[in-house]
């Protein structure tokens, strides 16, 4: 789109192609892979003063029309399953604000990995890009969709080499674990598509969660398959804990 090249010829105009691509790597890394080049592009130039993306306060919000907005997460359900008159599936809300208005955020099917993915916690502040709002019965619902996304205001911190780990030891950083799969299920469709296995090492048991850009590497892996993942962040949510890789993570089937 010619809008899209303007911003990129602009951004490179006042930041130079090496320091360009080392803000949109970052942003990229931040992500999980979830974000594509324009939508990098678009935070960058907002964040350099020179974007022409509007943010809505919450309270600003129309039904039925792409939004973006700027919020700060307040709480976040575990996922759930629901049964409806026409489809049946997964559901998770999140509580979402930004001093003019709180409100649901709710994720569906494949994207109520995207917490983990992301690694975002009650106070972490996001951009909602994309997303529509929807008036249900239950009130105001942000839906991120298929063509939304949701990103981090800052990228994790950098964290040191991957040290090996048992499973019963790990608490936090970046570990090397070998163990064999108890499960693996992956979801999704596209750029959300994503898998959760469960390893065991003989002294624990832990979740881990794999981006789309892995799963080319699970290929023929499965129940009883013994895997060594290197790289990967050991996170928690609600006192859980469980591995979450991106593209800094090496997965080798032994």
């Amino acid at each position: 789109m010619a809008a899209d090249s303007e911003i990129k010829k602009r951004l490179l105009a006042k930041l130079g192609a090496e320091e360009l691509e080392a803000r949109m790597r970052r942003i990229r890394d931040g992500s999980g892979g979830l974000l594509d080049d324009e939508a990098i592009a678009a935070l960058i130039a907002d964040e350099q003063g020179i974007s022409e993306q509007h943010f809505s306060t919450l309270a600003e919000l129309g039904p039925d029309a792409p939004l973006s907005a700027k919020c700060r997460i307040d709480s976040i359900e575990p996922p759930r399953t629901f049964q409806g008159r026409d489809r049946s599936g997964r559901l998770r809300k999140l509580r979402v604000s930004d001093g003019t208005a709180s409100m649901a955020l709710t994720l569906w099917d494949e994207e109520t990995g995207i917490v983990e993915q992301l690694g975002l916690k009650a106070g972490s502040r996001v951009r909602l890009l994309s997303a529509v709002l929807k008036m249900t019965r239950f009130g105001p619902e942000i839906h991120v969709g298929r063509n939304g996304f949701i990103v981090p205001e800052e990228a994790p911190a950098p964290l040191g080499p991957p040290q090996k780990r048992d499973i019963k030891d790990l608490d936090e950083g970046r570990v090397i674990v070998k163990g064999v799969l108890l499960s693996l299920d992956i979801s999704g469709r596209g750029r959300a598509r994503s898998a959760r296995g469960r390893l065991f090492d003989g002294t624990g048991e832990i979740d881990v969660l794999f981006p789309e850009i892995l799963l080319e590497f699970l290929s023929g892996a499965g129940v009883g398959t013994e895997l060594e993942v290197a790289g990967a962040e050991v996170d928690s949510l609600e006192g859980r804990r469980f591995l979450r890789c991106d593209d800094r993570t090496r997965i080798r089937i032994l």
